[in-house]
């Protein structure tokens, strides 16, 4: 980190040192991870979804509070993203956030990283952001959840 990586970046590295894979598998299989994204902006969404998609995950894209909380509900998602000032945005975050096995990380133009937290998400992103530091939030929120899953598995 003190070379300008950044933490995500060292979290990787370190896992590929010590042996550790991040991928996801059940089974001996890959698992296919679901990614729900709340966000007003059509543009916004249709860039998010093909640097996510591009990365090998499933996207659900949803332009309201409603259609994402519907969507959450029938496809059960590994994570969400929630674009906070959309109507509902703040509101959206916290009921998804009551759901501990999906995270949610919380997006916005406006710096409400400290509502976003207390609202129950697990990391916040200012717009404009690097599209780079999106996927690389999103692989981190999915990957430690993963190896968090196997390692107590594996201590079990």
């Amino acid at each position: 980190m003190e070379e300008g990586s950044s933490a995500a970046d060292a979290h990787r590295l370190l896992a590929v040192q010590l042996g550790l894979s991040t991928d996801v598998s059940v089974a001996g299989r890959d698992v296919v991870m679901l990614i729900l994204l709340a966000e007003r902006d059509r543009f916004a969404a249709e860039l998010c979804e093909y640097f996510l998609r591009t990365e090998g995950y499933e996207v659900r894209l949803a332009a309201s509070s409603a259609d994402a909380e519907r969507s959450f509900v029938e496809h059960r998602p590994n994570l969400s993203v929630v674009e906070l000032v959309m109507p509902g945005g703040l509101e959206l975050c916290r009921r998804l956030a009551l759901d501990e096995t999906a995270p949610v990380l919380a997006v916005s133009a406006l710096a409400l990283q400290d509502e976003a937290l207390t609202a129950g998400a697990s990391a916040f992103l200012q717009k404009p952001f690097e599209q780079l530091q999106f996927v690389s939030t999103v692989r981190d929120l999915l990957g430690s959840s993963a190896l968090t899953r196997r390692h107590r598995a594996s201590v079990s």
